[in-house]
């Protein structure tokens, strides 16, 4: 598709992006960003701040307003899908309005991962393998799935490149269904108010089950614990990778308000 009708579609699932001024670009194959995404094997990003190449294309088309607009961008045509819009929007929502130009580049868009992995060693946080594609993000994603589909795009799950193997997840499908009912019923909502909404415990039950599988299965049942010991069912067991394989086996539950709360345990969105 072209970006064009990329921008109508992104302005039908997702009104509020494109009120806050957020724009669909092509990076030059040149760029250092684009360079590193395609050594990651990586199609699009989005982008929210200080990008200076993009800065001179649009001063260059008298289209500079002189904030940072929320930025999609492409490196590949054949990836300028609607699964792909779906997959980077659902990064920017919900929407912020431009970041204010202060003439500072503090940190260019290719430098992200270098900053994470700072992070990382600094805390001693895991690297899970969903960084950046979570519960809430998950959540979105899917909205945005089901409103272009409802909008006359035939759109796979795997097209929007959501949950499954490659995020350490169950299948899209299966976070889909649990969330089934919500799609429907939040259909016409803004993503302000779809994030202030309690998603359906099964949505958020799948998740803790499969982030708590990943932490046994690497060494980080410990991060779940503190949660366990205010379940009041949780007996004491000899380790704690038993404790948490007997949990997860059992098919015991965790209440939460809201999705974005499984992050207590330290995995980050």
């Amino acid at each position: 598709m072209t970006l064009a009708s990329l921008e109508q579609l992104l302005a039908e699932i997702a009104p509020e992006l494109a009120a806050v001024d957020t724009r669909l670009e092509w990076l030059a194959p040149e760029w250092p960003i684009t360079q590193q995404l395609a050594a990651e094997g990586a199609y699009a990003c989005t982008i929210r701040g200080p990008f200076p190449e993009l800065k001179v294309q649009w001063e260059s088309v008298d289209s500079w307003t002189g904030a940072w607009p929320n930025v999609i961008a492409f490196i590949e045509a054949d990836m300028a899908t609607p699964g792909t819009l779906c997959h980077e929007a659902a990064h920017l929502l919900p929407a912020t309005p431009p970041m204010p130009d202060t003439g500072v580049v503090e940190a260019r868009p290719e430098e992200f991962h270098e900053w994470r992995e700072r992070y990382v060693a600094a805390t001693s946080a895991p690297v899970v393998p969903w960084a950046d594609h979570g519960a809430a993000w998950t959540r979105r994603a899917l909205h945005l799935w089901f409103r272009s589909i409802q909008a006359g795009h035939a759109i796979d799950l795997d097209d929007v490149f959501i949950a499954g193997d490659r995020y350490g997840l169950s299948p899209a499908l299966d976070y889909a269904i649990s969330l089934k009912a919500e799609l429907e019923d939040l259909e016409g909502c803004s993503f302000a108010l779809i994030e202030a909404t309690a998603p359906p415990q099964e949505f958020v039950q799948l998740f803790v089950r499969d982030a708590a599988t990943w932490a046994v299965d690497n060494g980080h049942a410990h991060l779940f614990l503190p949660k366990l010991d205010s379940v009041a069912a949780a007996q004491p067991l000899e380790t704690d990778e038993i404790r948490m394989r007997s949990f997860i086996a059992s098919g015991g539950r965790l209440e939460f308000a809201d999705a974005a709360s499984t992050v207590q345990f330290g995995f980050p969105e």
